[in-house]
C-alpha cells in the first residue's frame, strides 16, 4: 500500500484521483511488481485510518531520499528555497478547514498551506498544512525549525527566498551559517534572518 502511494509521487501526479489510471495501466504493474493498483478511495481509507507516527515516519524517509537525491546529477554546493503560500478550496467539513481570504471563491472554506521548493531541482522541500485564516507568515517559524535542518552538511550556501508576506513577522540576526533571505525582491529581510538564529548548516 505503500508504494502504491509513493510511485504516483515519483511520476509527478498530485491527486489520488489522479492516479485511478494507473489501475488499467498493464505495463505499470509489471515495472513495479505490484500485482494490481489500489481504488483511490482504498488509498484514502489507508491515510484515514494510518497513525500520526506513519505521518512522522514518512516525513522522515523523504528527508533522507532528499539529502541523496539533491545532488543527481552533479554534486551542488548551494540550495535556493523558495517559501509560498498558496489557497486550495476544500469542500465538506475537513482538517484545517476555514474560511480566509480566497482570491476566486470568496466565502469559501479553503486551507492555506506552507510550501517550501527547491528553485533548482523543483523537489518539495517541506510543507505545513494551514487553516484557511491563517496569516502569510503563520508557521514559518516551526517550518524554518524544521527544513534548514534538513540541509545537507556539505552545502555551502543556502538561498531562502518569500513574498513580502513573510516580511511582516519578525520571522531568520545572522547565526553564522551561509543563510541569505530575499524577502519580496528587495534586501535581506531581518525577520526571515532571525527565524535563521541558532541553527547551523
Amino acid at each position: 500500500m505503500i508504494m502504491a502511494l509513493v510511485y504516483p509521487l515519483v511520476l509527478g501526479l498530485d491527486r489520488l484521483e489522479t492516479a485511478s489510471f494507473l489501475r488499467s495501466n498493464g505495463t505499470f504493474p509489471y515495472l513495479t511488481g505490484l500485482p494490481s493498483f489500489p481504488d483511490p478511495q482504498t488509498l484514502r481509507r489507508f491515510l484515514h485510518q494510518a497513525p500520526d507516527s506513519f505521518r512522522q515516519q514518512m516525513h522522515r524517509v523523504n528527508d533522507r531520499l532528499l539529502q541523496d537525491f539533491i545532488h543527481l546529477p552533479h554534486h551542488r554546493s548551494r540550495l535556493i528555497l523558495d517559501l509560498d503560500s498558496s489557497v486550495v478550496t476544500v469542500f465538506g467539513r475537513q482538517e484545517h478547514a476555514e474560511v480566509g481570504y480566497h482570491p476566486r471563491y470568496r466565502g469559501k472554506r479553503s486551507s492555506n498551506p506552507l510550501w517550501c521548493i527547491e528553485a533548482n531541482s523543483s523537489y518539495l522541500w517541506d510543507t505545513e498544512l494551514r487553516p484557511g485564516n491563517a496569516g502569510t507568515w503563520n508557521g514559518s517559524v516551526e517550518w524554518m525549525a524544521t527544513g534548514l535542518l534538513n540541509v545537507p552538511r556539505d552545502i555551502r550556501e543556502l538561498r531562502v527566498r518569500a513574498d513580502a508576506g513573510f516580511g511582516f513577522h519578525p520571522v531568520p540576526e545572522d547565526s553564522g551559517s551561509s543563510v541569505h533571505s530575499i524577502c519580496g525582491g528587495g534586501p535581506p529581510d531581518s525577520g526571515i534572518q532571525a527565524m535563521a538564529a541558532g541553527l547551523t548548516v
